[in-house]
């Protein structure tokens, strides 16, 4: 695949020291791991309810 002569495969690293709550997470691994798991879990307990308040709507009967 051919790119242009803007495109660089190369990134420099960055003069800004990370700091931050957000980047404090992403950067520390058992955090991050963490907050992913809880999300998913989080989500997957939300997307079951919905599911199941669906499921189990009351029926109108013609």
């Amino acid at each position: 695949m051919m790119f242009g002569p803007s495109f660089s495969m190369k990134t420099e690293p960055s003069s800004k020291p990370k700091s931050g709550f957000f980047s404090n997470i992403y950067n520390d691994p058992y955090k991050w791991s963490l907050v992913k798991s809880v999300t998913m879990f989080a989500s997957g307990v939300f997307g079951f309810l919905i599911i199941y308040e669906a499921m189990n709507a009351p029926v109108e009967t013609l």
